[in-house]
């Protein structure tokens, strides 16, 4: 089943492993940065989901948390949030919150109400945080976003596929090739947040001072980029990357 590796990091999480909660922060094994300052600091979310203190939906803000690291966003409503958790394997601490959220499903709410998700069910607010953004994280988490690749199916499901991120690594890698160095703003590399589809092309995430039709190495990324998402039949791949020019 999809997602073992997820579970298991969950189920360290548990234990109270330190370490486990450094990997958790990236999901994916293979892209984990450990000293990412955005791991979910249990003490200020809106559960811990510890044996002592559980209740009808301990447990929710992590795998909103969860939810958000594998796109990104966050669910529009309870049958985004119930589809995200069918779909994965998650352990059994968190069987009597899913058995919760689908037999109160017709009473439980999900708005975006300024820049905070509020979930209620029925008149009980059971999650209430303040959203994220890639946009507004990249100025102090760069690492994390730059080692996470995000790859979507042709139903639009975040796919965790160690063989479909390394062809991606290594045609990108031979398209870096074609350039001599990186564009830089004040010393530093200048990295920007893309997404791709068929229907949009690439399109930059997040506002920026550098247009990417001013740069041929973003024309020959969407050249591969068209025919590794063919091939793969993927909907979606957001990534971070450089931007590369000759000199």
């Amino acid at each position: 089943m999809r997602a073992i590796l997820f579970v298991v990091l969950i189920s360290l999480f548990f234990v109270g492993n330190l370490h486990a909660q450094e990997r958790l922060t990236g999901i994916r094994q293979e892209r984990v940065n450990q000293g990412s300052s955005t791991f979910p600091d249990s003490s200020q979310s809106s559960d811990t989901l510890q044996p002592q203190q559980q209740d009808n939906y301990g447990g929710i803000g992590m795998i909103i948390e969860s939810f958000y690291r594998l796109y990104y966003s966050y669910p529009e409503n309870i049958n985004d949030l119930l589809a995200f958790i069918d779909y994965y394997d998650f352990p059994e601490v968190f069987n009597g919150l899913i058995s919760n959220l689908h037999k109160n499903r017709n009473e439980i709410r999900v708005n975006k109400t300024g820049n905070h998700l509020i979930i209620t069910a029925g008149k009980e607010v059971i999650y209430d945080e303040e959203m994220r953004s890639p946009c507004d994280e990249l100025s102090y988490d760069l690492p994390f976003y730059l080692q996470n690749i995000l790859i979507f199916d042709k139903n639009g499901v975040s796919i965790d596929s160690e063989e479909l991120v390394n062809e991606f690594k290594k045609e990108i890698k031979q398209v870096k090739l074609h350039f001599d160095k990186v564009e830089r703003k004040d010393g530093a590399a200048v990295y920007v947040l893309l997404s791709y589809t068929l229907s949009d092309g690439l399109s930059p995430m997040c506002g920026s001072d550098y247009k990417i039709s001013d740069y041929k190495y973003f024309d020959q990324v969407g050249d591969f980029l068209s025919v590794f998402v063919r091939k793969n039949k993927i909907s979606k791949i957001i990534f971070m990357t450089p931007i590369f020019i000759n000199k």
